[in-house]
């Protein structure tokens, strides 16, 4: 871990690097252990069909005006730049 003091960077002492965050190496074990389960081709396919399921709900709420009418709907940066109409 690298800290920057006044714009001098330098190594962070034992003391200062507390615990490592050991529940996060589990869940990473865990979340490999289920991508080789699945397999890697059929997680990466599993994956694109979900990302162009939701691209194409958003552009069906784009075209049919549903969010323009939510006044309380803030887009995020990226919809409206994918789908300027709305």
């Amino acid at each position: 871990m690298t800290f920057e003091i006044q714009g001098v960077a330098r190594v962070a002492s034992p003391e200062e690097r507390g615990t490592p965050p050991e529940h996060l190496l589990f869940n990473l074990r865990k979340a490999l252990d289920m991508l080789f389960e699945e397999g890697l081709d059929t997680a990466i396919r599993h994956h694109a069909l979900l990302a162009e399921a939701t691209r194409h709900a958003v552009s069906r709420w784009a075209d049919s005006m549903t969010l323009t009418h939510c006044p309380s709907c803030v887009l995020p940066a990226w919809v409206q730049h994918l789908f300027p109409h709305a």
